[in-house]
């Protein structure tokens, strides 16, 4: 049994630790291409927005040219978050771009929550491997009760399961196709 407790507290952090970094490196290169996609449909935004601001008289306007200078210093930032903030502003001002401004926050919202749901349970899942590490030098007070042993064999295997299960919901999510949510007319 004593192998069996070591064999099994030793190797679940191996095992999740290598899972957390495939994982990571997924879901950071799926953020950066949510992040450029973002960049490049504000950028299209911007261009319709110059050409519709032609029309006499609306470039003239202060609060059309503030929010015009705002979108053009958020895209050389490459700072989403400030384009969050313009086209959320944006599309309350000019209703014509309501649609493409909807578009832009709501594969926002999708990136934001990639990133929160993998912060939790990657932070879960160091949890895990903590515990795991930390049950090991207990080994001896732990092996001479065997209904604690049980109880904590069945909580770490339920906490893999479920952490599991999130990682494989995560990881669908992150195949997501961004782009199409951003640009419906070219992908019908």
């Amino acid at each position: 049994m004593s192998d069996s407790f070591y064999y099994f507290f030793s190797a679940t952090p191996q095992v999740l630790s290598g899972l957390l970094a495939i994982f990571g490196a997924i879901v950071i290169f799926k953020v950066q291409n949510i992040k450029s996609e973002l960049i490049g449909f504000a950028k299209s935004i911007q261009d319709e927005l110059m050409e519709y601001l032609q029309t006499p008289n609306l470039l003239e306007d202060h609060t059309n040219f503030k929010i015009t200078t705002e979108l053009k210093k958020a895209i050389e930032k490459n700072d989403i978050i400030d384009l969050k903030v313009i086209l959320d502003k944006l599309r309350f001002v000019f209703y014509d771009f309501a649609t493409h401004c909807n578009r832009f926050l709501t594969v926002f919202e999708f990136y934001e929550n990639l990133k929160s749901k993998t912060i939790k349970w990657s932070i879960t899942t160091a949890s895990i491997i903590i515990f795991c590490l930390s049950i090991i030098p207990l080994g001896e007070l732990i092996l001479k009760n065997e209904h604690f042993l049980t109880w904590i064999f069945l909580v770490v295997i339920v906490c893999l399961v479920i952490c599991f299960i999130q990682f494989i919901i995560i990881l669908k999510s992150a195949m997501k196709d961004t782009i199409s949510a951003l640009f419906p007319d070219h992908y019908e």
